[in-house]
């Protein structure tokens, strides 16, 4: 007998960055939330921000952001990691101020955040850095008059 042909299931979308847009955006379960009350505590921070990058929810957008300025370096590097993974347009300039941090690691973290985002940086980050050399430009104009 012939074997009987069958059709490939569905592709199911491998990441936070295949999701349709028309997914509601809400935490998965009450998982987001757990999450993030795992922010405040020290212990737990390094591995809260991973998950949450690894949830995909863009709600973890702001905690993300503002655990770039944790205390704990480590927290801010994988920080950036979790940004990337959300791949939202809204972590771009926060990513670029990351690039400043003081910390080394956290630095090339954010860089490579950047990186992994692709196309998606550049639109969003070269406005972000031209803006403030266009304002010191015309500062430097007026200042010359």
């Amino acid at each position: 007998p012939q074997p009987q042909e069958t059709a490939d299931p569905e592709p199911q979308p491998e990441g936070p960055a295949d999701r349709s847009s028309a997914e509601p955006e809400r935490m998965e379960d009450d998982r987001g939330e757990v999450l993030v009350a795992a922010l405040r505590d020290d212990a737990d921070a390094p591995g809260a921000v991973v998950a949450l990058g690894r949830l995909g929810d863009r709600r973890a957008l702001r905690p993300l952001v503002d655990a770039l300025e944790h205390p704990d370096s480590e927290v801010r590097a994988r920080s950036c990691a979790a940004l990337a993974d959300l791949r939202d347009p809204a972590a771009v300039e926060p990513l670029l101020r990351a690039t400043r941090d003081p910390e080394y690691r956290v630095r090339t973290q954010a860089a490579e955040a950047l990186d992994r985002m692709g196309n998606l940086a550049a639109i969003v980050g070269i406005p972000a850095l031209v803006q403030p050399m266009m304002a010191d430009a015309a500062a430097v104009s007026r200042s010359r008059r």
